[in-house]
């Protein structure tokens, strides 16, 4: 099983070769590489101020089979590591692995990159300066959790990552800290002696051990059993060698057969099992192993990873494990052991008292009496598969739409003004297939073939007219959120798909049969998970259930009377009306207030039309002069009341309450038709004020609009 840790030399050596070459090799390395993503962040920058922490906490972030295949491979290529890693492995690069979108460790330039070249060189040599350590944790965006993960990463037999992953639990397990979010800041001091009192409880193991371990541990795939304890002897063949450098080596234990003296039967011979037939099948993940030779020496104590016995009982099989313990030490004595057996009190008695195994059976104690620690609060946030942001125009559906989207993709119940400035870095390219984040804007003759795939024409270099079959923006993102969920399950991507304008097109002819495969039940991974095969394709196709969609709907566009009603009942509908308080529009300037100038209008139209078309707050953002209003009303609001009312502008006249911005026309001109009888003499004609009156910035003329004193006529 040591193949586990063969990422370990590889980025031993990456970042080796990485301070070897410098700035301007890691520069070109890095452009010249073909990284299966566009435009990586860590990129933007010139090539004096490229660092190597960027470098190395990116390529963390691209931590599945498929980065390892490309990406990896690709690194491995441009610096010429020759280590052997199984790219095809699900198990080869157990590390931690950070969100993409935050791997940058400096915006400020020079000054920051000469800081992490000279950390990496100190890390590299384990000579940490403190002040230079400091210097770096004072960084805007880099903390304790960010720096440890990127140092483990250049050098794993160094450093333990102090991330919510697992090694902080095991302070809490041994005394030495609590289990609490990471410490902004951490003096290098106080972080060293940290790493020695964990390692402390693993003698002889390596960091990388314990980190997989306890993260193992903490998140309940490793549960530790002391009451199943079990003993091997290193003596395995039972001809006096011990084979413990073996069993060290590749994380593994074995026996020279299922109970026989002799070994393994011959082919075509028989063993009868006897008494003392060894429980191979028996350990489970998470059961202790004491390891010894004879009766006199300790070897060490592992905990049970996996166990090839259970499929079958064969001289090739081994009970792989994660070592606790790899410090020979010499026992007080035990009965004699050939093979394999359950271990007894007895036994256990003598591991414990022994001065080299004691820390390990206190760490066993406390992992075998205490269950993992819960998370820290909040739980995880649970965000609704399907939803729709409806409303008048102007109440930032779009706008929220993004920030939700945002929200799912990180995690987090709402997300603030940094978090949506990173919006670029996760849109989706469907031509790479890279990026969480899809839009795609719904119109009247948007159809399946865009949406969901379909037969589309091309020109051939001969510019002859042929066809091709093309995926849709749907089906897109959802077999990359789908590849994505069945890579890593529970800790898969989220992926959204923001459709604006949702109710313009026409659904059943977009979604066509797969408005059904939406539902939560319906998606894979759901409980009644279900798939199609689709026309052009003759594939079969399902909606994964990390892949969310966002609706917008304008209540005012009246192009669609009815919303769908598979829209109804497959989606949860979130009112988004407009909000005259809102923290972008001036209370007063120039007298003007307009947060009850928007109340007012938007109570009248209320009475005159209906609620579903108001004026939305955004119409109003960022207005702090005459000028700009007098520019919002004259090119926005009023040719939006013109759309509402039809340009009935009686109406549009009593909505603006006592604002001379639309008056009344004489009827001078009757002279010009030949039959004035026409002409109703009852009738009133309204204009709307040329754009150049001085009205149009005149203070008190806009707050008449919510003036209590309506008796005021403009003629």
């Amino acid at each position: 099983m040591k193949e586990i840790f063969d990422w370990v030399p590889w980025f031993q050596d990456l970042a080796s070769k990485i301070n070897e070459g410098g700035r301007d090799t890691l520069a070109k390395n890095a452009r010249k590489m073909d990284w299966g993503q566009r435009d990586p962040a860590l990129l933007k920058f010139g090539n004096e101020n490229i660092d190597p922490f960027s470098f190395i906490y990116y390529l963390a972030a691209l931590n599945s089979v498929n980065n390892w295949k490309t990406v990896y491979s690709e690194v491995a290529n441009v610096y010429g590591i020759r280590r052997r890693v199984d790219y095809e492995s699900a198990e080869a690069f157990y590390y931690p692995t950070p969100r993409a979108y935050n791997v940058l460790f400096h915006n400020r330039g020079k000054a920051d990159t000469d800081l992490l070249w000279e950390l990496l060189a100190q890390a590299l040599s384990y000579s940490v300066r403190s002040d230079t350590f400091k210097a770096v944790l004072k960084i805007p965006g880099v903390g304790v959790a960010k720096l440890s993960q990127t140092l483990f990463l250049i050098d794993p037999t160094k450093f333990l990552p102090f991330d919510n992953h697992g090694v902080l639990a095991l302070r809490m397990v041994l005394g030495t800290g609590n289990y609490e979010e990471p410490r902004a800041e951490i003096e290098w001091d106080e972080y060293r002696k940290e790493m020695k009192r964990i390692m402390e409880a693993f003698p002889g193991c390596e960091c990388y051990e314990v980190n997989m371990f306890s993260y193992l541990w903490k998140h309940g795939s490793m549960p530790v059993d002391l009451h199943s304890c079990y003993q091997v002897s290193t003596n395995v063949y039972n001809d006096g060698m011990d084979y413990w450098e073996d069993f060290e080596e590749n994380n593994w234990v074995y026996t020279g057969g299922p109970g026989n003296r002799r070994g393994w039967p011959k082919k075509g011979g028989t063993t009868q099992r006897k008494k003392r037939d060894y429980p191979l099948d028996s350990p489970e993940c998470g059961d202790v192993v004491l390891v010894r030779y004879r009766r006199r020496y300790g070897r060490g104590i592992g905990i049970v990873y996996t166990n090839d016995y259970q499929k079958e009982l064969s001289s090739k099989s081994r009970l792989h494990v994660l070592w606790l313990n790899k410090k020979s030490a010499n026992l007080a004595g035990t009965t004699p052991i050939i093979g394999f057996s359950k271990a007894r009190e007895a036994t256990r008695t003598v591991f414990r008292s022994t001065e080299g195994y004691s820390p390990t059976f206190g760490l066993l104690d406390r992992l075998t009496s205490d269950p993992p620690p819960p998370p820290p609060p909040p739980n995880p946030v649970v965000h609704p598969c399907n939803q729709i942001l409806y409303g008048p125009p102007g109440t930032g559906k779009t706008y929220n739409a993004v920030n939700r989207a945002m929200a799912i993709v990180l995690g987090v119940d709402r997300i603030g003004e940094e978090d949506r400035a990173k919006f670029r870095a996760f849109q989706f390219d469907p031509a790479e297939g890279t990026g969480q984040i899809a839009m795609v804007t719904f119109h009247q003759s948007f159809s399946y073939e865009e949406f969901v795939e379909g037969i589309r024409p091309r020109l051939d270099a001969g510019n002859e007219l042929g066809y091709e079959r093309r995926d849709g923006i749907f089906k897109r993102i959802a077999n990359v959120a789908d590849e994505e969920r069945r890579a890593r399950h529970d800790s898969a991507q989220k992926y959204v798909l923001i459709i604006d304008e949702i109710n313009r097109g026409n659904i059943p002819k977009i979604f066509g049969e797969l408005i059904t495969l939406i539902e939560e039940s319906r998606r894979l991974g759901g409980s009644d998970a279900t798939r199609v095969v689709l026309p052009y394709s003759n594939k079969e196709f399902g909606v994964p259930n990390n892949l969310y969609i966002i609706g917008t709907m304008n209540t005012a566009d009246r192009s669609i009377v009815l919303v769908d009603t598979a829209l109804r009942r497959r989606f949860d509908f979130v009112e988004m009306m407009p909000k005259p308080e809102h923290k972008h529009i001036s209370d007063d300037f120039d007298g003007v207030q307009l947060r009850k100038m928007l109340k007012a209008m938007n109570e009248r139209i209320s009475l005159l039309l209906d609620r579903e078309r108001q004026i939305g707050h955004t119409y109003l953002f960022n207005v702090t002069d005459m000028e700009t209003l007098s520019h919002k009303f004259r090119n926005a609001i009023l040719p939006l009341l013109q759309e509402y009312f039809y340009d009935d502008w009686s109406k549009i006249r009593e909505v603006l309450g006592g604002a001379g911005f639309v008056v009344k026309q004489k009827q001078t001109y009757t002279a010009r038709l030949r039959n004035s009888d026409l002409v109703d003499e009852d009738r009133i004609v309204y204009e709307r004020l040329p754009d150049g009156h001085d009205k149009w910035l005149d203070p008190d003329e806009y707050g008449k609009i919510y003036s209590d004193d309506t008796s005021s006529e403009s003629s």
